[in-house]
């Protein structure tokens, strides 16, 4: 959703019109979005459950691993795209206009009709939201009562404490990104269709995008010391990395910068120094080769 759905709303928010104003482009941006931003949080809910289930039923996921993890990821990634496909691609849009200077080009026409709007909001946001927090309530719950008992000492705390952080960090951000959506989105619905519209216009319509930007940063954050230690070594050798394309070049300049071979008895290595020779050669040398 970031890396292909966000860069189509940041170009709407530069020129407050869409990137490209035709009814197809608009179809394909309201799919799209509304295929990611529940897919997220449908992922995210499932993350949880799976989590919770490896910290204290791992026995029971690895027996069960094709129901608890597989099966689910394949039935999110036919149920979502199939459903917005009829939503939203085959929806019948009649002699309806799109209007290309609104967030989403005023988005899909199943928005008219509340069922359609009910059973988005909350069976495909609400719902997998709350179970999100739900389980990571759980799990903080349970490792909090854990540190209370006598047979644990403050170094297994310590590393309790930094998953403690994460999974508040993830309930928030999902909090914050589900909820005020689904009660603004049902009260127009089934109030006034008036209800909050500057707010939502203008700040909860984007509120989806919150998990999906700070999930990695709260993972990266409360990641165990001695993988944060790494990082910066990892990133520091990748600096210090030859450029395989400047070395090359380098090498075709100046001829004498190759590499001599280690073991002169490699035949293959010597026919590749012999032909890059070739090709480094003198134009009066290549002149009297022919």
């Amino acid at each position: 959703m970031i890396q292909t759905e966000l860069p189509m709303t940041v170009g709407f928010l530069i020129r407050n019109r869409a990137i490209i104003e035709t009814k197809s482009f608009c179809v394909y941006w309201n799919y799209w979005y509304y295929v990611w931003s529940t897919m997220s949080i449908q992922f995210s809910m499932l993350t949880a459950i799976n989590r919770y289930l490896l910290i204290f039923h791992k026995i029971f996921l690895i027996k069960y691993k094709l129901y608890c993890h597989y099966l689910p990821i394949v039935c999110i990634w036919l149920y979502l795209p199939c459903l917005h496909l009829y939503f939203i691609v085959f929806f019948p849009y009649g002699n309806t206009t799109f209007d290309f200077s609104k967030e989403w080009c005023g988005g899909p026409q199943f928005l008219l009709i509340r069922f359609y709007v009910a059973w988005d909001t909350l069976f495909d946001t609400f719902t997998p939201a709350a179970i999100t927090v739900l389980f990571n309530l759980i799990i903080i719950i349970k490792v909090i009562f854990f540190k209370k008992l006598p047979a644990n000492t403050i170094t297994k705390w310590k590393k309790n404490r930094r998953m403690i952080l994460q999974l508040t960090g993830i309930c928030c951000s999902q909090l914050v990104g589900s909820v005020p959506y689904t009660i603004v989105t049902l009260g127009e619905v089934y109030g006034s269709p008036t209800f909050a519209l500057d707010i939502y216009t203008q700040a909860l319509i984007y509120t989806f995008y919150i998990p999906s930007l700070f999930s990695p940063l709260f993972a990266m954050v409360t990641l165990p010391k001695d993988i944060r230690d790494k990082v910066p070594l990892i990133s520091r050798c990748w600096k210090n990395k030859p450029d395989t394309i400047n070395v090359l070049q380098r090498m075709s300049v100046d001829p004498s910068t190759r590499d001599h071979p280690r073991n002169p008895t490699n035949r293959n290595r010597s026919i590749f120094l012999k032909i890059r020779s070739y090709r480094t050669a003198p134009a009066p040398f290549l002149e009297t080769q022919t």
